[in-house]
Formats: C-alpha cells, sequence, structure tokens
C-alpha cells in the first residue's frame, strides 16, 4: 500500500519530509506548500491499533512535526491531517466500524481519516497501479465508469465492484483528490440506467422521468435507491 499512497502524494505535488517515529510504525509525511491551498499529511500504516495510539502517539508525532529540522511551515499548525492506512483483515466488521468512528471522531493534533483495506482489495489496487503514468486519471477511470458504479450499486460482488468501492473510499479519504466527472461519463451512466429498466421492464417509468436533468448525479442515485427498494419488495 505504501507504494500506491506515495504515487498519488507524487502526482499531486507533495514532496515527502523525514519526521522522527520512536514507536516503528511505518509513516510518511507529505507537504504541499502551495499557497492556494497548503496541505500537511502524516500517513500511518497499521495492521493493528494499539491501546496507547490516541493518547500516546498522535500527539507524539505532533510533537516531531513541530520539531522538524527542515521543512517545518507555519501553516503546518492549521492544516495538519493525519492519514491512517489500516490492513482490516484482522478485524471482524463491528470492530473495524467502532475502530474508524473512534479514530476520525477524535478533535485533537490531527484532522484524521481512516483508510482500510483487505488483502483483496490491496491486490486489486496493485494491479491496477502497476506502471500508469497518472494516479488522477486512473482513479477517477474507476470511479467515473458506469458499469461498475451500477454494478456497485446492485452489491454485485467481482472484481470490478472491489476496485469501484477501494477506489471510492481513496478520493473520499484524501480530499485533495478531483472527481473529474465528465459529460461522456454522465451519458454512460444514463445509457446503463435506461438499459437495466429496459430489462426491468420499467421503459414506461423512464419515459415520464425524461425531464429529469442527467447532469444531476445525486438524483440519478437517489432514483436507483427507489428502484432497487421497489425491486426488493
Amino acid at each position: 500500500m505504501k507504494n500506491i499512497i506515495d504515487k498519488i502524494f507524487n502526482d499531486n505535488d507533495f514532496i515527502k519530509l523525514y519526521i522522527s517515529d520512536k514507536y516503528n510504525n511505518q509513516i510518511s509525511y507529505y507537504a504541499n506548500y502551495s499557497k492556494k491551498a497548503a496541505n500537511f499529511y502524516l500517513v500511518v500504516y497499521l495492521s493493528e491499533i494499539e491501546s496507547n495510539f490516541l493518547s500516546e502517539q498522535v500527539p507524539d508525532y505532533y510533537d516531531a512535526v513541530k520539531e522538524m529540522e527542515s521543512g517545518y511551515d507555519e501553516r503546518m499548525d492549521k492544516n495538519l491531517s493525519m492519514l491512517i492506512c489500516i490492513n482490516s483483515d484482522r478485524f471482524d466488521n463491528n470492530t473495524l466500524s467502532d475502530v474508524v468512528f473512534e479514530l476520525e471522531e477524535d478533535p485533537y493534533f490531527f484532522k484524521k481519516y481512516v483508510f482500510e483495506y483487505n488483502r483483496v482489495q490491496l491486490e486489486q489496487l496493485e494491479i491496477l497501479f502497476n506502471n500508469i503514468k497518472d494516479s488522477n486519471s486512473t482513479l477517477n477511470s474507476i470511479v467515473n465508469n458506469a458499469k461498475y458504479f451500477l454494478d456497485f450499486k446492485s452489491s454485485n460482488k467481482n472484481t470490478e465492484t472491489l476496485l469501484y468501492e477501494i477506489c471510492t473510499r481513496l478520493m473520499i479519504k484524501l480530499p485533495f483528490l478531483g472527481l473529474n466527472k465528465q459529460q461522456e461519463d454522465i451519458e454512460d451512466l444514463s445509457q446503463e440506467i435506461n438499459k437495466v429498466l429496459n430489462d426491468e421492464q420499467l421503459l414506461e417509468l423512464n419515459s415520464n422521468l425524461m425531464d429529469v436533468d442527467v447532469n444531476d448525479v445525486d438524483l440519478i442515485e437517489q432514483l436507483i435507491e427507489i428502484w432497487e427498494g421497489g425491486k426488493n419488495e
């Protein structure tokens, strides 16, 4: 996972800086000194959450940033984020949800984002990122894929939905990543919806919805949820 995260930060104009780590965790610290939107991220890779992580480790990491020998910027004080990458294979779903909630709701020192992934998802990401030129366009190509989106919404379990889920989660947990929604992608989504409606003999309903703005992706998602609810009744 570290190589993938390195690639993403590098492609978004971050530079890697050294900070000390007395806990022997695998960490990376990235800085983007842009005048428009400075961003600073400490990335921590974990397979388990130790009991002292929030009470001792996080404050110590904050002090390590403040005491950097080179690269420190006063804007770090108000723009510090922590990406906590957790291999979720050792967690059950309920425990993992509790861990994510506790970490992300903790208000001290860093704005925290928890990016959880399992072995299968990591394997798919590694295949996707193999020899790519630009991580931004690669992630967008997955998240904007209409077929992947509908398979995911339908809870289909396949390689594409696993990839869609993990790429979407990455873009959510790293807010500087932008979703480049293009018109052709929206039109593809509309065509996919029409195909599903046709398969379910719902074209009459579709004809009554022709006035819907196809650019309103949120509304389209709501319509799909309504359709799925009716299908399951």
